[in-house]
């Protein structure tokens, strides 16, 4: 199996993949915990640019605080690479529920809006 950050996370499926990198569930071998990666893919991590972007947001969501937001919880190495460990939230995104299940009960709408409201208005004060 294929591991990060000097052994300690497990890669155990992959989530999803974007642009520069890709995203695993994974588990912390220390805690047994269930952990999101986000890792850095080997043809971006040879772009100093994009590294530089990497590891910007990085910091910005290590500094992050906020019950709406996923918890960023560490940066690791790995050689050349590097992966963003964060909180795993599990269950369907709000597109696949949409897809599913069709437009939300109002209330349910409100509450997500008003989710998202506050966790933009914590954004904008940082």
């Amino acid at each position: 199996m294929q591991t990060i950050g000097e052994g300690r996370y497990e890669l155990e499926a992959e989530i999803a993949r974007g642009a520069i990198g890709t995203v695993w569930r994974a588990r912390d071998v220390r805690t047994g915990e269930r952990v999101a990666v986000k890792l850095l893919r080997h043809t971006a991590a040879a772009q100093p640019d994009l590294v530089d972007g990497f590891l910007a947001e990085a910091r910005i969501l290590l500094d992050l605080r906020h019950p709406c937001l996923v918890r960023a919880r560490e940066l690791v190495r790995s050689g050349d690479r590097y992966a963003l460990v964060l909180d795993l939230v599990d269950g369907q995104d709000l597109r696949r529920r949409l897809r599913a299940d069709g437009p939300l009960p109002p209330a349910v709408a409100a509450d997500v809006v008003a989710q998202v409201a506050d966790a933009l208005s914590y954004l904008s004060r940082r």
